[in-house]
């Protein structure tokens, strides 16, 4: 097993103690301050793996905080407010801290999949070929010049019609190699391309297909 994907083996398993423990400081927050702070650990999982559940339980427990600790401030420890206060936050506390044991693995297994190297990998190639394709439309010299689209290895696997070869447009999602020579054939015979929909058209591609390449294809000028 090579060193990349041994890495990407622990992640995907979570093996590591290391990692673990890495991943539940959040858990800290609901057992040490007794609950005043699990609003934020259930808001930081809530926000960060797009839980609603979890991020309406943060301003329930942060509700329900303020709502305690205003009545341990206004009142005392001896008269019906003050342990009334007291009582809630204690609740608050033992509430929360089972909550988390309840969530804890689910939390850790989304974090996991958050981390994965692939999905890393993923939304690096997707931000770098929205960018790349932004320079393209704003400065389409820059992008000839910078070789933005010759081939699907370099940024992000954005492709330009008008100037990538056949080889490159062979490797394009419901390609052939010979959909591709005649992709070079027809942009050779019209002096290129004006458009991904005007690609589309000359080409004849099916509506499905169209769809799914149309965030992968640029047109520079020829």
């Amino acid at each position: 097993m090579s060193r990349r994907n041994h890495s990407d083996f622990q992640v995907e398993r979570g093996a590591t103690r290391w990692w673990r423990i890495k991943h539940q400081w959040w858990f800290l927050l609901i057992v040490f301050p007794f609950a005043w702070l699990a609003w934020v650990a259930f808001g930081y999982l809530g926000l960060r793996l797009r839980r609603r559940g979890w991020i309406g339980a943060a301003v329930v427990y942060a509700l329900v905080m303020l709502a305690g600790t205003w009545l341990v401030a206004d009142g005392s420890s001896y008269d019906s407010k003050g342990e009334t206060g007291a009582f809630v936050l204690l609740g608050l506390w033992a509430w929360t801290f089972a909550h988390s044991l309840i969530i804890r693995r689910e939390a850790l297994d989304r974090l996991r999949l958050h981390e994965d190297p692939r999905l890393r990998r993923a939304r690096s190639r997707i931000v770098t070929r929205q960018a790349a394709e932004e320079i393209a439309r704003r400065h389409p010299r820059v992008a000839f010049e910078a070789g933005i689209g010759r081939d699907l290895d370099s940024f992000g696997g954005l492709l330009d019609v008008n100037h990538a070869r056949a080889t490159e447009l062979a490797h394009l999602p419901g390609f052939t190699a010979e959909l591709a020579e005649n992709v070079v054939d027809v942009r050779e015979h019209i002096d290129g391309f004006v458009s991904v929909l005007d690609f589309a058209t000359y080409l004849d591609l099916p509506p499905r297909l169209l769809d799914r390449l149309r965030d992968r294809l640029i047109c520079l000028p020829r």
